[in-house]
């Protein structure tokens, strides 16, 4: 199976919404990756603020 999740969620609302947002799409995109399907994560419109978020270290996600 193939999936895309797709990341649309703003990182500087400062919500705890937000963050659920991006952990739950990665742990999904993880889950599917560990059942061997082809999977790809998108960072789309303000998601793609999360790019810069999640690579700082210490990051919670």
């Amino acid at each position: 199976m193939k999936a895309a999740i797709i990341i649309l969620s703003d990182p500087k609302s400062g919500s705890e919404e937000a963050l659920g947002r991006v952990f739950n799409g990665l742990a999904t995109a993880y889950d599917f990756k560990q059942q061997g399907d082809e999977v790809s994560v998108r960072f789309q419109g303000t998601g793609t603020r999360w790019i810069g978020e999640l690579s700082k270290a210490g990051h919670a996600a």
